[in-house]
């Protein structure tokens, strides 16, 4: 998963990707999806950190907009 998020922010602008797990019908999946995302960003960001591109504080926008910020402009979320 973090490979897959690290190629996708490679060449899409942090304010465009939108954050789907793509579940249907069983709650469950939406669940992992969920986790899954969580555990695969994170891992993006921690490796981000330790190899020096950015810092602690750097992370939280892109996480912010993927996760949720990019979602809450079109669709006029709170």
């Amino acid at each position: 998963m973090a490979a897959v998020l690290g190629e996708m922010l490679e060449v899409a602008p942090f304010g465009k990707p939108l954050f789907s797990t793509d579940a249907y019908e069983l709650p469950q999946l939406f669940l992992v999806g969920a986790a899954r995302f969580r555990h695969g960003l994170g891992t993006l960001l921690a490796d981000w950190q330790a190899d020096g591109a950015c810092s602690g504080p750097d992370t939280r926008g892109p996480a912010h907009l993927v996760a949720a910020g990019n979602a809450r402009r079109p669709y006029g979320l709170r």
